[in-house]
């Protein structure tokens, strides 16, 4: 690009030849701004504009204003990225492209169309809708280090379904980190926060016929509305809240809204079953419908097998979800950089 540049000391104008910053391909590293807001914007068919806020789940994160939507969403997809090693173009298009179609074209975080009690309950949530009680369960352990399964001490050839749903259908081990009684205490003061009652005292809130009314309530409104505390507080807030004969089943119920309340669960819960990261106990297989790392069909450009990974054998919507990955590869320039290598 040549261009006349004025010398400010001299008032000279000299024509010089400037050379725009290469660019370079989205292979390890992060997204920028301008990058996803062109993904965003050419998958929509809209015109490019880099500098225009995308909006983004317009019904869900109603604590967060559209710009701060848009960089928590862009930062978490990087961070899971990295965290789950989805690194290069392909599996970086083909997950943005399977994502889109799942939360029909990022507009929803939780599965449309089914009622909230469909599956037991535990519907498709977040960015590719982690769905039924078990994914769940093995997600909510996953985020607590595999505290559940590491007392289960699952072994080769155990009975692992078995073991599992004994663990969702009776109460959760209460144990490690705090002290029930510590954590009733930190939700009674939580509670405090949150109500006009405050002339109840610890006592009166922990009295089973008022504590078990009230607990499931306020617990929910501490992990959607308060962004004082961190997430692995949020965790343990649903962990060992609650009376100690509480299932963990209803625990689940609880975990479940943070994955379409919170982007950093509804966006880490997909990485983590794009790579099928439970694969460490074996003796039960992996997540996702093919329990295998989704990165494998992604590097080799199969959508249909990708997408057979995402939703099973019927592969639903898969020309879509086809038209949907290489809107991304070209929002990205994938052609320009890896076509003739």
């Amino acid at each position: 690009m040549i261009a006349v540049i004025t010398l400010k000391s001299t008032g000279q104008q000299i024509t010089a030849e400037l050379k725009e910053k290469e660019t370079t391909c989205l292979c390890h590293r992060d997204m920028t701004l301008q990058e996803f807001r062109k993904i965003i914007q050419t998958l929509r068919g809209e015109k490019v504009d880099e500098n225009k806020v995308v909006k983004i789940f317009p019904n869900y994160l109603y604590t967060l204003t559209d710009t701060e939507k848009e960089k928590s969403f862009l930062n978490e997809l990087n961070t899971m990225f990295r965290t789950y090693k989805i690194e290069s173009c392909l599996q970086k298009a083909h997950f943005l492209g399977q994502s889109y179609a799942e939360t029909g074209r990022f507009n929803d975080l939780e599965e449309v169309g089914v009622g909230d009690d469909a599956y037991e309950g535990f519907k498709g949530r977040g960015i590719l809708q982690l769905t039924k009680m078990m994914g769940y369960f093995k997600y909510f352990d996953y985020c607590l280090n595999d505290f559940i399964l590491k007392k289960k001490n699952l072994k080769i050839g155990d009975d692992a379904n078995k073991i599992i749903n004994s663990c969702i259908n009776n109460g959760a081990y209460l144990e490690d980190f705090f002290t029930h009684y510590d954590y009733n205490k930190k939700i009674y003061e939580k509670f405090y926060y949150f109500s006009d009652k405050h002339s109840f005292t610890y006592t009166e809130f922990n009295a089973e016929s008022y504590y078990e009314y009230f607990c499931d309530s306020q617990i929910k409104d501490i992990i959607i509305f308060d962004n004082k505390i961190t997430n692995e507080e949020k965790l343990r807030y649903i962990y060992y809240g609650g009376t100690m004969y509480k299932k963990l089943k209803d625990k689940l119920h609880i975990f479940k809204l943070l994955l379409k309340h919170n982007l950093y669960f509804a966006v880490d819960s997909a990485g983590w079953y794009w790579s099928n990261n439970f694969n460490k106990f074996k003796s039960f297989g992996g997540v996702n419908a093919k329990n295998e790392n989704i990165n494998i069909y992604a590097d080799k450009d199969d959508c249909g097998m990708v997408t057979e990974c995402i939703n099973g054998p019927a592969r639903l919507a898969l020309k879509e979800r086809e038209q949907f990955t290489n809107k991304v590869k070209e929002a990205i320039g994938y052609d320009k950089f890896h076509k003739n290598n």
